[in-house]
């Protein structure tokens, strides 16, 4: 339990007591100094002390106060500047620091030579091709970005329905909704300091499997535990739907292409149920992501997925 109003003592005995931080090295007066750094706020000093002062490779605190990261994201961002631009003063960004500061994330990993870790939360992957390559290609990118602490997003829409013929001994596909389970599982077994990793998948509302998409986890809690889930909506299927017309599902392969028709109507109505029911799928408009993308207009940096915070999309 954290206070908000209390005297030290008691505060600095929580503070140790916490089990995030036993065998850091903290003692009484160490926890002292970091909570005058903080002007006595407990929250401040535990929040710091857990997630963003730096730990040398045995997991002992060397940080004590905020100016002392500050010092250490300082020498950080300067070497960066001064290997591409000449001498970088870490007086300028240190004097920076007093007015701002960075990510969470940055504030973990600027400077930190003790563990791989990334500087951003949010990555977005592409299953690179229909094949049990691309697909455990897909997995391992998931399993990397989550060891260096980011959450990822990855589209199934590359991956044929369910029931299409392929070119090995299973001779018909399992879908792309099957294959969210590996993802999901992925997703899982990665630890992210006494969490999880973060995934978002996403399918085009026009693949055949979109249906199985939406219910995936309907009945089954245990199904895809660890992503969330989006459809890409376009302008057509809206449009479709305001008619009360019928809206084609397709995808095609090397072997064939597999088209069917639903009610738009319908198929909203089962989208719209299932979030209700189950706070999933949400819903991007995708039309308006890549119209607003200001890559767009490069090929290799055309929008294709986007992470759980739908703030990075590649």
């Amino acid at each position: 339990m954290i206070h908000l109003v209390d005297d030290a003592a008691s505060t600095v005995k929580r503070i140790l007591s916490d089990e995030e931080l036993s065998g850091c090295g903290l003692t009484k007066d160490k926890v002292r100094h970091t909570l005058a750094s903080f002007g006595g706020d407990e929250i401040a000093t535990s929040v710091f002390l857990k997630k963003y002062a730096l730990r040398d490779g045995e997991g002992q605190i060397m940080e004590l106060s905020l100016g002392e990261a500050k010092d250490r994201w300082a020498e950080a961002v300067a070497g960066v500047e001064s290997s591409l631009a000449g001498t970088a003063p870490v007086a300028y960004f240190r004097a920076l620091y007093e007015h701002f500061l960075p990510a969470g994330r940055q504030m973990f990993a600027l400077g930190n030579g003790f563990v791989n870790a990334s500087l951003t939360n949010c990555y977005a992957t592409k299953i690179m091709d229909d094949s049990i390559e691309g697909i455990y290609g897909a997995a391992q990118n998931l399993a990397k970005t989550y060891s260096y602490g980011g959450g990822i997003g990855l589209c199934v829409g590359e991956l044929r329905p369910r029931g299409a013929k392929v070119s090995n001994s299973a001779r018909f596909s399992t879908g792309a909704a099957s294959f969210m389970d590996l993802f999901s599982l992925t997703t899982g077994l990665i630890g992210q300091a006494g969490r999880r990793g973060a995934l978002m998948i996403t399918i085009p509302v026009s693949h055949p499997d979109i249906e199985e998409f939406i219910e995936v986890k309907h009945g089954d809690v245990e199904r895809v535990k660890y992503a969330n889930l989006s459809i890409k909506l376009t302008d057509e299927f809206m449009r479709t739907v305001e008619s009360d017309g019928m809206f084609e599902l397709s995808y095609s392969t090397k072997h064939e292409t597999i088209r069917r028709e639903v009610k738009a109507r319908e198929l909203w109505g089962r989208i719209v149920q299932s979030a209700r029911d189950s706070a999933e799928p949400g819903l991007m408009f995708w039309d308006r992501m890549v119209e607003m993308s200001p890559s767009e207009c490069y090929p290799s940096l055309q929008v294709h997925s986007t992470n759980p915070d739908r703030k990075s999309v590649v």
